[in-house]
């Protein structure tokens, strides 16, 4: 590999760099223009500043030349340049492997100084013209290669637009690209116009600081050089770009290696995940991620059976490509209808038939079962979607179960591998009972499927209420859900607060003194009421106002105005079985009722799919 370091002037600056006719690609599998203007675009104006103040004291304002040697300098970065072509007579191209983001913002800026100096016909305006654009007798009538830089194509119209080239049409009207490009053509012609007797000295220092006082490393790699291979290895080092980066990059350079044009490959292929949809960060766990990261691991944990570490998500992605005997567009193919079937996960249209089990899975920040949702989505046939669903019914029993349990999720991600890893070895099994047996055969405490004994202790005795907000209001949301009928009208559970029909401040005349009947192992009988009072038959469901009215009022009087103000199915079946007085044995036999309802929600292995009584 040949290397070629330049670190002053002409060949280091922007004049060296950009004055001779040159064409700079910014391939497809670069990731698109992401500076902005607090990280980047400011800093960079103000080095500017200083530089061309420092050119004015240091020429008596403009009057004098610099002293060789001793001329002020900003180091910008450094780029690396791949020799792509260029025939006797053409335009030389260079494909820009690393320091994309620096050169488009530097030819921005150049030709944002090129207008404000026009406007104010100074003669730098021509000098700058030469920086941004190339001599039209070279082209050859490629107007492509007009421009110094020749972005990618979801940067070009915009690109093309703040160099005022085409005319704007869409979103290209408003990007970074362009809003770059505004910032300093105002910064500039605000510098010129400071002070208006001192112009044309003005000019001279920023021009000079522009153009040969910037300075870049510049390493031009041999046609030898293997672009992606270096690109991979500068990423690796400070901060990397994003795994689903460099897995886009290999994809579009392994196309290339196959024959496939790269900029058809990226606009055919992949230009789907550049919509904010994807780039929108989300929540994993105590992280946030684009929503393209966790597709892509989730995708490759389908496929490998196997935990996928969010760092070595490339690393094993370029292990499935080198292992796959079939070309790599087939293998994209099978992504990108996954990530179809990630989005109906993520978002379930309004037909789904697994909706709820999805919004469950959301809410109990069940991730890991994403992988196995998605080898059903992909491996199932369409005809079969009841297969599907009966699956989803056992997952979704098996976590909520667990949950109402209170067992621990320590290690339920490697049982998911292994379900994976069980659907791929089955042969003419139906997923559904492949899955439904194996976890039905776990027999370790921590992994074990709670049966319906279990289940109902556990709603009778356990302090539900403990449970973290949002998933306790899931578990009495689906429970009142399913209390209503066909004929119920439609509401917004989510709207609705958990609240105590017997309150936590419960002493005092108006609500009797506990009973020792219901206490064991050694409870008092206030402890045991303590304890019944955050059980599920002590639950329901209100809006915040009305929980706000009714709080630590007595029994008759939040009895009558639940009764009055409140529509849900709930709530009337609570006050159809309460009398007159509400104390432990109401709660527990309440309780009763809605635990045997939790085990036809949520049935066990045995009864998964088996019609389900209202």
């Amino acid at each position: 590999m040949a290397i070629k370091a330049y670190t002053r002037a002409p060949a280091g600056s922007p004049h060296g760099l950009f004055d001779a006719s040159i064409s700079l690609e910014i391939p497809p599998f670069q990731r698109p223009y992401v500076w902005s203007k607090d990280r980047h675009w400011v800093p960079l104006w103000e080095d500017m500043l200083t530089l061309a103040d420092a050119v004015l004291d240091a020429t008596n304002d403009g009057a004098t030349g610099l002293s060789e040697g001793k001329e002020p300098t900003h180091f910008l970065g450094a780029v690396v340049l791949h020799r792509w072509s260029g025939d006797v007579g053409a335009i030389p191209v260079y494909r820009v492997i690393d320091g994309q983001q620096r050169l488009t913002t530097l030819q921005l800026l150049l030709h944002a100084a090129k207008e404000a100096y026009g406007e104010r016909d100074l003669d730098q305006s021509d000098l700058l013209s030469d920086l941004v654009l190339n001599d039209p007798k070279k082209t050859k009538g490629d107007t492509q290669r007009e421009l110094k830089i020749v972005p990618t194509r979801r940067n070009r119209a915009e690109f093309l637009h703040a160099m005022q080239r085409e005319p704007a049409e869409g979103p290209e009207a408003d990007s970074l690209i362009v809003d770059a490009h505004q910032y300093f053509r105002e910064r500039v012609g605000e510098w010129l116009d400071d002070n208006l007797d001192a112009v044309p000295s003005r000019a001279k220092a920023l021009y000079l600081a522009l153009s040969h006082l910037v300075q870049v490393v510049v390493i031009e790699l041999d046609h030898n050089a293997d672009p992606q291979i270096i690109f991979e290895t500068l990423n690796a080092r400070g901060e990397p770009l994003r795994q689903s980066d460099l897995v886009k990059n290999y994809i579009i350079h392994v196309a290339e290696q196959e024959d496939h044009n790269p900029e058809t490959v990226a606009d055919n292929w992949l230009a789907r995940y550049d919509d904010n949809w994807w780039t929108t960060q989300v929540a994993q766990g105590r992280v946030r991620r684009q929503r393209i990261e966790q597709f892509v691991n989730y995708w490759l944990v389908m496929r490998e059976a196997a935990e996928v570490p969010a760092g070595e998500v490339f690393r094993t992605f370029q292990d499935q490509v080198r292992n796959n005997q079939s070309p790599i567009l087939e293998m994209v193919s099978a992504m990108n209808a996954s990530s179809e079937h990630y989005r109906d996960i993520i978002d379930p249209p309004s037909t789904s038939a697994i909706a709820e089990q999805l919004d469950q899975f959301r809410i109990l920040e069940a991730g890991v079962v994403t992988p196995v949702i998605l080898w059903l989505m992909a491996n199932v046939p369409p005809d079969q979607s009841s297969v599907v669903k009966r699956t989803m019914q056992a997952l979704a029993s098996y976590y909520v179960r667990r949950l109402l349990c209170g067992r621990t999720s320590a290690g339920t991600n490697r049982l998911m591998h292994e379900v994976l890893d069980q659907l791929n070895k089955a042969d003419s099994v139906p997923a559904d009972q492949v899955v439904i047996d194996y976890l039905k055969g776990q027999t370790a405490d921590r992994r074990k499927w709670p049966s319906d004994h279990q289940v109902i202790a556990a709603l009778l005795e356990r302090r539900i209420y403990s449970l973290a907000r949002r998933k306790l209001t899931m578990v009495v949301a689906t429970l009142a859900r399913d209390i209503a009928t066909p004929k119920t009208e439609p509401f917004d559970y989510s709207s609705l607060t958990v609240e105590h029909v017997m309150p936590q401040k419960w002493e005092g005349e108006s609500w009797g003194a506990p009973s020792d009947d219901f206490a064991h192992d050694g409870e008092t009988a206030e402890a045991a009421r303590d304890r019944l009072i955050h059980t599920i038959g002590n639950l329901t469901l209100v809006t915040q106002s009305l929980n706000s009215a009714v709080s630590n009022d007595p029994w008759a009087e939040k009895r009558s105005e639940i009764q009055r103000h409140s529509v849900l199915p709930i709530n009337h079946e609570l006050i159809e079985h309460a009398g007159d007085v509400w104390d432990e044995a109401a709660i527990l036999e309440r309780g009763r009722r809605l635990a045997e309802r939790a085990i036809r929600i949520w049935p066990g292995p045995d009864a998964i799919g088996t019609p389900q009584q209202g």
